[in-house]
């Protein structure tokens, strides 16, 4: 006991001489460790999930991503960071308020966005004004082709085809959508189910041949938009997603979404219907009647998202020729709710925004605390452990009593480097 307590008051006069802190374990990080398990989630082409990261009080945060760094953003007590991998490890200095330190969750929508509009073009021709629009602000939407009209080779501008699509959109985030290979333009005039199935099937093949020659071949067609709104091709529909890559049919009916929870939300005069296992969305086509209906609908989003917690989701449609109506739409919200306004919105293509909800819904997450880094620190290995086992060594040796002018040559070579060369750094 005597040993102990010589050692133990040599070390705490060592450190308060070298002036570091006696606890070293209290300067060593939290760390945690958060698994995500994709086993259950469709093969998709766009694969990010948002975490949201319980952190409290902490601070100086390191995030990585499958040992990548990884950025993040901080909202009050969570850390909000998005990825494409399978493992995310956290690192920081916790404060005060250690409970459930590291609880985590998947986002409601993608970077933790408050409402998501996807926008859809149809068919081919008079496109490329509006689309430009988009461009302009880095937002992606999604173009359904007539597949039996989708040229390999042509590049005029009137009508969009594979060259453009390939070499300037997908590059960008936008996405290609099936609107059937002949729009509901029959040999017969009392098509089968077999026809409509076919109808479905000729395009996706087309569309994919297209996708094979691209820069993105892995990108994969899962958005069904049915001419005409057509209800003819719901039971077709359902039959082609068991054999292909879809599944999302856009049609006539619900636009407006809520993505959280099981029940519908009503505020005023909309309601916005649970997505809550749903493969068939509508598509508003208001922005050809009055751009203002549409406004007032994401308005109404931005209204009713803080007092009900809900994360909405809205579909809108447009043909060609109709730049100026999207255009008044687009300005609104990059003002008012993008990054020139409060940035809660997300704007993206369906095919992404619904990837996100299959990853969000399937994914599995667990959580593997720490408390501290796995490997000792540079107090622990350079300092702290030489000094005990030099000391122990010493004490072995020498005669407690008799020995003590010896402390001071020693302490000088304690650590291998000199602690005057150490206190000097």
């Amino acid at each position: 006991m005597k040993k102990f307590l010589f050692l133990t008051s040599i070390t705490l006069a060592l450190f308060t001489v070298l002036g570091l802190p006696l606890n070293a374990q209290s300067q060593n990080p939290y760390s945690c460790t958060i698994t995500l398990d994709r086993g259950n989630v469709p093969d998709l082409y766009f694969t990010n999930i948002t975490l949201l990261i319980r952190v409290n009080d902490g601070q100086n945060f390191s995030v990585q991503t499958d040992q990548s760094e990884t950025a993040f953003t901080q909202s009050g007590e969570q850390l909000i960071v998005t990825t494409k991998g399978n493992r995310v490890t956290l690192s920081f200095n916790p404060g005060s308020n250690q409970t459930n330190l590291c609880e985590a969750q998947a986002a409601p929508l993608l970077d933790n966005k408050s409402w998501v509009w996807s926008h859809g073009f149809d068919d081919n021709v008079n496109l490329r004004p509006a689309i430009e629009h988009f461009r302009a602000k880095s937002w992606p939407a999604t173009i359904f082709i007539i597949a039996k009209e989708f040229s390999q080779t042509r590049e005029e501008s009137w009508i969009l085809d594979e060259p453009y699509f390939n070499s300037t959109l997908l590059p960008e985030g936008w996405a290609l959508g099936n609107h059937s290979w002949n729009h509901e333009r029959f040999d017969t005039s009392t098509p089968t189910v077999q026809d409509y199935e076919k109808d479905i099937s000729d395009a996706q093949v087309r569309l994919n041949a297209a996708i094979s020659r691209s820069s993105a071949p892995n990108f994969k067609i899962i958005t069904f938009a049915s001419p005409n709104f057509s209800g003819a091709y719901n039971v077709p529909f359902a039959n082609e997603a068991t054999r292909s890559d879809l599944k999302l049919q856009e049609t006539g009916g619900d636009f407006m979404l809520s993505v959280t929870g099981t029940s519908d939300y009503t505020a005023g005069e909309i309601t916005a219907k649970t997505l809550s296992g749903r493969t068939q969305i509508g598509r508003d086509i208001s922005v050809e009647l009055d751009p203002q209906i549409v406004i007032g609908r994401m308005d109404w989003m931005a209204a009713n998202k803080t007092s009900s917690g809900q994360h909405f989701w809205y579909n809108t449609l447009a043909h060609g020729s109709h730049e100026n109506s999207l255009n008044q739409i687009i300005n609104h919200v990059w003002q008012n709710y993008g990054p020139a306004g409060t940035n809660e919105a997300w704007v993206a293509s369906s095919n992404e925004v619904y990837s996100y909800i299959l990853t969000r819904d399937n994914i599995g997450i667990t959580v593997q605390e720490g408390l501290g880094p796995p490997d000792p620190g540079p107090l622990e290995n350079d300092i702290f452990m030489p000094t005990i086992t030099t000391m122990e060594a010493w004490l072995n040796s020498y005669d407690v009593d008799s020995q003590k002018a010896q402390l001071q040559p020693m302490f000088l070579n304690l650590s291998g480097r000199g602690l005057q060369n150490l206190k000097g750094e």
